[in-house]
């Protein structure tokens, strides 16, 4: 069985280390992580994630930007985005569905294990 690339592209590295410990529960996958939205699009495009994990607010790159990037690139456009943020603002969680994205977590009102179980069905 080939094995699943999940991408993490979270600059809190408590909140990455949770969820890098949560996924790891799933069988036959690769989990990367990235600290900033510009290093998280490097990745993207080196590893072509299966899935992405995207937060909104983070340096270098937001993840709104990041998006964009991603949905205008042929090679990895295709690729199931998932945001979890703080940001609970309409404006931007619109524009984060307009752009495709599978699915948006605020991080005050999801359990690690109800974002992990959410990824595992889909992958």
């Amino acid at each position: 069985m080939e094995r699943k690339k999940i991408l993490v592209i979270e600059d809190d590295a408590i909140l990455s280390k949770a969820l890098h410990e949560g996924l790891k529960e799933i069988k036959n996958i690769d989990i990367l992580l990235a600290r900033d939205g510009k290093e998280g699009l490097e990745k993207t495009k080196e590893y072509i994630p299966d899935v992405i994990l995207l937060d909104i607010l983070m340096p270098k790159m937001n993840g709104v930007e990041v998006l964009e990037k991603i949905r205008k690139n042929e090679s990895i456009k295709d690729i199931p985005v998932f945001i979890i943020s703080v940001v609970e603002n309409e404006e931007s969680i619109a524009r984060c569905v307009k752009l495709g994205i599978k699915g948006y977590f605020i991080k005050s009102n999801y359990s690690l294990e109800s974002i992990v179980e959410t990824v595992k069905e889909y992958l």
